[in-house]
């Protein structure tokens, strides 16, 4: 009972500073703003002496030197900036911090961000948030119209169209986020681009994506497709061709389709549309799709979580926080929602590669063919079929009548296709012999465990040699078949006599 109380006060006084933050939250993004409009970080960074007074920050960005104390005060003390002693101790110095050089507005080096924090803070974008509740609030059927279009009277998409300004904004925040990312897709999934000539960039925008594809992988022909008012500001790139044109209607033939933050734009029937459109565009059987795109984990499953993997979630949550706040009916998608909207989109199959990024990659293939055509086996656990395969696993539910790509569970199972020997199931438990072992598989922790009790067994055979062949499920019973020979050491004169011993264990 006091301990319980103990609990509900400090809930209490963690309540009456946590809700500090929602009053003053917009104060992390206005001072970031401020930092990336000024140039600060650059003044920071290209100053001959380390680290920078204020004084020496005032006269680089031609700011005031009390208004920029404050500014700077509240950055250091959210980790932005890092203040130390001069050399001569006498003053108090500035320098970057990885953070800050995330905020450089003239790098293009593939961390910064600052483009995409000039977009999301553009008056443009600010003032939809305001209006949340209205979206909420509304009917189901969505007669009211979104957040975005009610404060300007069209879409995002229109507005950009009319405002060659804001269109560059865009622009230039999807093109720093481009090579933040492409990168490690490039990284993650090299084997994918194997054998492909012509890769086609759905919503392309300025031809970002296709320079550090063509560059990493100088074989493939891109094509940089969107529509005719984003094609015509495009980069002409060696091995790039800007094509204007509508994904709604139809996608360029090619032998992989590329599609970076895209589909999260859009509702389920209008993904499932495009979705289809790119999967008519690569040829059968060896044709794919790669996805980039976030997947929100299904909080209803309980585990543990690294720091980390925490922070990159709470990203992807204020992402579809955003979608809800710019666009119509785009969101950020759960794996089963994912799942969803490629079947009904007519893959055969798919599979998915983490980049350890806010986005991962969903690789969608258009098959036609047999849908299992690498190695792999079939377990039988419960009520589900589980076809176990090198790179994925996938659960065939009756009730549902359709695979499913499992999210989570059975890690390390792929040891059944990475080792010779045998294995069964028993009880919805995989028994498997591996190095004269029998071992068993816990689906709870992940983990493969030795199955106890047999050494005994073992020791009564010191004069053989011997293997398990086999394991079979008699009757709820596991029979393990064991093939032993005589050792030549005490048999010499003798050919070897094979024979099969059937061992039962409960």
């Amino acid at each position: 009972m006091e301990e319980s109380k103990k609990h509900l006060l400090d809930e209490e006084a963690k309540a009456s500073l946590d809700i500090w933050r929602y009053v003053f939250g917009f104060a992390d993004m206005a001072a970031a703003k401020c930092a990336i409009d000024l140039k600060i970080p650059e003044a920071i960074e290209n100053h001959p002496s380390q680290p920078v007074t204020l004084a020496e920050i005032s006269g680089a960005v031609s700011a005031s030197p009390s208004h920029l104390h404050r500014i700077m005060r509240f950055l250091v003390h959210q980790g932005v900036f890092k203040e130390v002693p001069t050399k001569d101790g006498l003053a108090t110095g500035y320098t970057n911090t990885p953070l800050s050089r995330r905020m450089m507005i003239t790098k293009r080096d593939g961390k910064s961000l600052a483009p995409f924090v000039l977009f999301e803070t553009s008056p443009e974008l600010i003032a939809p948030w305001l209006r949340l509740s209205s979206v909420v609030s509304s009917p189901a059927n969505g007669s009211h119209p979104p957040p975005f279009d009610s404060v300007h009277g069209q879409d995002l998409w229109a507005l950009a169209d009319d405002n060659p300004c804001f269109n560059d904004v865009i622009n230039e925040a999807m093109a720093c986020h481009t090579r933040l990312v492409v990168p490690r897709v490039a990284a993650a999934c090299h084997d994918l681009f194997e054998g492909v000539a012509t890769v086609v960039d759905v919503g392309g925008s300025t031809g970002e994506t296709l320079a550090i594809l063509v560059k990493e992988f100088p074989w493939i022909k891109g094509f940089n497709f969107d529509l005719p008012h984003v094609i015509e500001v495009a980069q002409v790139l060696d091995g790039v061709e800007n094509v204007g044109g509508d994904m709604f209607d139809s996608v360029p033939k090619c032998d992989a389709v590329f599609v970076k933050w895209v589909l999260h734009d859009w509702g389920d029937k209008d993904c499932i549309r495009i979705l289809k459109n790119c999967k008519e565009a690569v040829p059968p059987n060896i044709g794919k799709v790669l996805i980039v795109e976030s997947i929100i984990r299904d909080q209803k499953k309980t585990m543990i979580v690294k720091d980390r993997d925490e922070k990159l979630e709470q990203v992807r949550l204020m992402l579809d926080m955003g979608m809800m706040a710019h666009t119509s009916t785009g969101k950020e998608r759960t794996l089963k929602e994912w799942d969803f909207v490629l079947n009904e989109a007519g893959f055969a199959r798919y599979e998915v590669r983490d980049i350890d990024d806010v986005q991962c990659v969903i690789i969608a293939y258009r098959g036609d063919d047999d849908e299992f055509d690498c190695k792999f086996e079939v377990l039988v656990l419960g009520s589900r079929i589980y076809v176990i395969k090198e790179a994925n696993k996938y659960a065939y539910d009756p009730k549902e009548g359709r695979w499913l790509l499992l999210e989570m569970g059975f890690t390390g199972i792929e040891w059944i296709l990475e080792t010779s020997g045998v294995w069964c199931v028993l009880d919805n438990l995989v028994f498997k012999e591996f190095g004269d072992d029998l071992w068993w598989y816990d689906v709870s922790c992940g983990k493969w465990l030795i199955v106890e009790g047999l050494e005994a067994l073992r020791y009564t055979k010191v004069s053989c040699r011997y293997r398990m062949i086999q394991l079979v499920n008699y009757g709820g019973k596991l029979v393990i078949v064991w093939l032993v020979s005589p050792e030549p050491l005490y048999r010499r004169n003798k050919p070897p006599v094979i024979q099969e011993d059937l061992l039962c264990r409960d």
